[in-house]
């Protein structure tokens, strides 16, 4: 309604100035109602007509529009459907609500991790009995259940809009739900897209055969000290520490093209550290330190995870997967770092040099990478 008024009170205000202009100015205006009527005397009427008619027909046509919206709304404030727990507590509701909203309505402990978006599938609920046909799951829906093997009694309640009376048992215990739900927002993350690094270290096992322990961990704690520099100063945040590698998140403030460079620059970082490394202790490594690491750019779910006093930021998705089968993919490329086109995409580069197609465990068909040495990469940062 406001946008239409706002248009009439341009033309008001014009209507204005031509007046203005009009009294100071009456040859100006002679002229202008000279060119602005139709010669025709027909169209001259017709246009007469229009003008009359336009200003109470807008107003008839605004009023219409809107008591069309107050009557659908009180048609559904007055159809209405109940929701039957399996506790015998039964909530009345508007159609038009999903069985999560009648849940939070009712300030009932019920899950939904991902905010009510089908993203995930701890809101599911078992259908006990309706009073009629329910709606089909949508697109989202379908997939999510289908990820998990529901049965077709399973619905996600987030999704599920009934139109008719539903008796529902949410699958989540209630003590899990009450110990979690008030922290759903914070500790269950949000899906982000970021640029994820991968870094194993080679020949760890073989390291720790021949070495006494407190030589092994003292090799260890000594790159792992240089690969935490690394992705500090090129403004990243180290995930976690596995035995013998570590996981890096970049683009956590969403600059997506910032991210993918700041992962690329860390890994060049990382190579030359390295060397200097391998240079300190030459005396102490029969085999120099190598590294494999594989970038990849991606959705993932991105929160503090872990146990409930030592959380830890961290990432979970298939782009997690993905960037770990990366890594993985170096040795038999034979290189140090191999990255996905998504990654050089997001970075802005464009590089002449050849792709790689190459199969991953647990994906169907091939992915474009990039198969990199140290000098291949700081040409394409350059």
């Amino acid at each position: 309604m406001l946008v239409p008024t706002a248009a009439l009170l341009g033309f008001a205000e014009f209507g204005m100035t031509m007046t203005a202009r009009a009294r100071t100015d009456p040859q100006w205006m002679r002229a202008m109602k000279a060119r602005g009527v139709p010669a025709d005397a027909h169209r001259a009427k017709l246009r007469a007509a229009l003008k009359d008619w336009a200003g109470p027909s807008w107003f008839a046509v605004v009023g219409l529009v809107f008591s069309i919206a107050q009557v659908r709304n009180w048609r559904q404030r007055h159809a209405r459907f109940k929701v039957t727990y399996a506790d015998d507590v039964m909530i009345e509701a508007p159609i038009g609500m999903s069985v999560l909203e009648v849940s939070r309505m009712a300030r009932r402990a019920h899950m939904s991790v991902c905010g009510g978006r089908a993203r995930c599938t701890t809101c599911r609920v078992q259908i006990a009995g309706t009073a009629g046909e329910l709606p089909e799951p949508g697109e989202l829906e379908a997939a999510a259940l289908r990820r998990i093997c529901a049965p077709n009694d399973v619905r996600l309640a987030c999704q599920l809009r009934p139109k008719v009376d539903v008796t529902v048992q949410p699958l989540l215990h209630p003590s899990l739900v009450t110990a979690t739900h008030h922290a759903v927002g914070q500790e269950f993350g949000e899906e982000q897209e970021v640029t994820i690094l991968f870094v194993d270290i080679r020949g760890s096992t073989s390291l720790a055969e021949t070495r006494l322990p407190y030589d092994v961990v003292f090799l260890l704690n000594s790159l792992f000290a240089a690969l935490a520099e690394a992705v500090e100063k090129s403004g990243g945040y180290y995930s976690n520490f596995t035995g013998d590698g570590l996981m890096a998140l970049f683009g956590l403030d969403r600059e997506r093209a910032e991210g993918a460079r700041a992962a690329l620059r860390c890994a060049l970082t990382m190579f030359e550290t390295l060397d200097s490394l391998n240079d300190r202790l030459v005396g102490e490594l029969e085999t120099p330190f190598a590294i494999g690491v594989g970038i990849h750019t991606g959705e993932a779910i991105v929160g503090r995870m872990g146990p409930p006093k030592t959380p830890i930021l961290s990432a979970i998705g298939d782009s997690v997967n993905t960037t770990a089968r990366l890594e993985s993919t170096t040795k038999e490329l034979g290189v140090p770092l191999v990255v996905s086109v998504e990654t050089l995409h997001a970075a802005g580069i464009r590089t002449s040099m050849p792709l790689e197609e190459v199969s991953l465990r647990g994906r169907a068909g091939t992915m474009a990478v990039a198969a990199l040495d140290k000098a291949s990469l700081r040409r394409i940062l350059i």
